[in-house]
């Protein structure tokens, strides 16, 4: 008799009917008691530039600043702005008075500057702007790329800080770029300057190897398996992947196959557990694989 090594980190089984059952099972299980995401950075990418136009800057779901570009008809000057909302605040850099009433111009912060610790401003701004105006080509964001904006704002009764980052490239203030912005969903969290989430980290399955002999019956391969979410966002799908194999002594005649008598079903490509729906995509279309491996 051929005894053959089992290899399961995601690693396979054996001939006949090697079942990824109570395997999948716990595994699935684990998935729907996992708990939800911690608070964390929430971040949205743009890449929009404007020209004439508004973006609105929403954070939790709503518009909380506006970043506007244009040219000021009446007055003849071309200027880009941030609009804040009734609960919003960004960081000031100076002031300029137009009309005789203060208007505060937005700081430009390089990366990795604590938006919280910082003095904000609560004046209708300027980042830069160009034109006859007296206050022509002021501001921190004149002719320069990728400058953070630092922002604070309400959710509800809640105070938030965040980040914009932009580009205003050209010293006439026709366009501005906005790459990104985040902010932490934490009340009252700190944020750095260009702080976006930490990749995913895969989740993992946990279980043991184990040795089939030839001619016996189905083997499982384990029945405690354990899933873990390393960084606990409650992301199980991207990079994830399980894979069962045969390391040694592998043949043409070997079977791996998902038992589908019970709660497990296949419809090409898709593996599915009853009650939860698709759970996962499988190399197999039948669910047998006689190359040694099943991913």
């Amino acid at each position: 008799m051929t005894s053959k090594s089992l290899m399961a980190k995601a690693k396979k089984t054996p001939t006949l009917e090697k079942r990824l059952l109570a395997y999948s099972a716990v595994a699935t299980a684990a998935l729907l008691t996992s708990q939800p995401a911690e608070a964390a950075i929430q971040l949205t990418t743009s890449g929009a530039t404007i020209s004439g136009s508004t973006l609105a800057i929403t954070f939790g779901g709503n518009t909380k600043f506006t970043i506007r570009q244009g040219l000021t008809a009446a007055l003849n000057y071309q200027a880009v702005g941030i609009i804040k909302g009734s609960t919003g605040a960004f960081w000031a850099g100076g002031t300029v008075q137009p009309f005789g009433v203060p208007y505060s111009y937005a700081k430009a912060f390089n990366a990795g500057v604590s938006v919280k610790t910082q003095t904000p401003g609560y004046q209708g701004g300027f980042p830069y702007s160009s034109g006859n105006m007296a206050y022509t080509n002021k501001g921190q964001f004149n002719n320069v790329n990728n400058k953070y904006l630092g922002v604070k704002f309400k959710i509800g009764a809640n105070t938030h800080y965040g980040w914009i980052l932009v580009s205003c490239p050209n010293p006439t203030a026709t366009s501005v770029t906005v790459h990104k912005w985040a902010y932490n969903d934490t009340p009252d969290g700190a944020i750095l300057t260009g702080q976006e989430p930490p990749a995913n980290a895969v989740p993992t399955v946990t279980v043991n190897n184990g040795a089939y002999t030839e001619d016996a019956g189905p083997t499982v391969i384990d029945s405690a398996a354990t899933a873990n979410d390393a960084d606990g966002d409650g992301d199980w799908d991207t990079g994830a992947k399980l894979e069962v194999q045969i390391t040694t002594n592998a043949e043409a005649a070997d079977e791996i196959s998902i038992d589908t008598s019970g709660n497990f079903s296949i419809a090409t490509p898709n593996l599915s557990y009853s009650g939860v729906g698709v759970i996962g995509t499988i190399s197999e279309a039948s669910g047998t694989a006689n190359d040694g491996t099943v991913t």
